[in-house]
């Protein structure tokens, strides 16, 4: 925990040392939730590198019994591209995730978005997954889903693609956690590096690991693991519900976006703050496709 007054304070020393101008002094004077500012843990995205990521939107469920393998070939990509690429487990509506207490499975880990997310991109079996979001039958198929199997080589194409690895936006990211009311607040800073066409949203995922609980799984017997560790599992997304805010609209080069207010959520007490991380992506409204994407902690470490 660190004291809002010795973080405004030391604010300008921090980046000092890394050679950057400080990002976050246009709020340094309005870092207050409505409850009491001395709870406030504050976090950073690591502003010294501006690269474009991946993510792996990995939908799930944990009476699935298919789906720890996706799991696995998702964590066998990160390892792959440490940093560079991400994943975020999506358990949505369906027989699939739905909680079923007399089978074994009490947890409910829907959310409001999965189940947008799951409709919205035609998702009609799983496991499966979205990378970026991106449609890469040109159109043609009904859903930009790519299966499992593909995952691995799909990402291997664009990692060695250039134009598509080149950052479009730089994002610097600061949050606060409130102990006090459990509330998150965000604080985008977004530039744009070269003119884009259309709109653009930001939204903010909120990830949970180390989720002890039941999952099916075919490759066992029996084939429930009842101690399975559940990691970057989507607990929420945010603002409306994954649909964000808007942030540009045909943005030239070097067109800015500074959030002042802050983009705020207020956790469930079930929820273990340490083990949450954010991710801040910004999406094109109107190609759904993720199109930079910040990774930071909600607690620092």
């Amino acid at each position: 925990m660190k004291n809002l007054i010795l973080f405004i304070s030391i604010s300008l020393f921090i980046f000092s040392c890394d050679k950057v101008t400080n990002p976050y002094e246009h709020i340094d004077a309005v870092v207050v939730d409505s409850c009491d500012a001395v709870f406030n843990d504050t976090t950073y995205a690591d502003s010294s590198v501006n690269i474009k990521r991946i993510l792996i939107e990995d939908f799930t469920g944990h009476k699935c019994p298919n789906c720890p393998a996706g799991t696995d070939i998702a964590n066998v990509v990160v390892a792959k591209y440490p940093n560079t690429v991400l994943i975020a487990a999506i358990h949505n509506s369906g027989s699939f995730s739905e909680p079923d207490p007399e089978d074994g499975f009490p947890a409910n880990y829907e959310t409001v978005a999965g189940e947008k997310f799951m409709i919205k991109f035609k998702l009609g079996s799983f496991p499966n997954g979205l990378l970026n979001r991106k449609d890469f039958s040109g159109g043609t198929a009904i859903s930009p889903a790519v299966g499992i199997l593909q995952w691995e080589s799909t990402i291997d194409n664009l990692m060695g693609d250039n134009t598509y690895m080149t950052p479009t936006f730089e994002m610097k990211v600061m949050s606060t956690y409130n102990a006090n009311c459990r509330i998150v607040t965000v604080y985008p800073k977004i530039k744009t590096l070269s003119a884009q066409p259309g709109d653009f949203n930001v939204v903010v995922y909120i990830l949970e690991s180390k989720i002890i609980s039941p999952q099916e799984d075919n490759r066992v017997n029996p084939p429930v693991i009842q101690d399975y560790e559940h990691n970057h599992m989507l607990r929420a997304a945010f603002p409306q519900d994954g649909d964000g805010k808007t942030i540009f609209s045909n943005p030239s080069a070097d067109e800015d976006f500074i959030e002042t207010e802050g983009i705020k959520y207020v956790l469930p007490e079930s929820w273990v703050v340490e083990n949450c991380e954010l991710l801040v992506l910004i999406t094109s409204i109107d190609t759904d496709e993720i199109v930079h994407i910040e990774e930071l902690h909600l607690m620092e470490e």
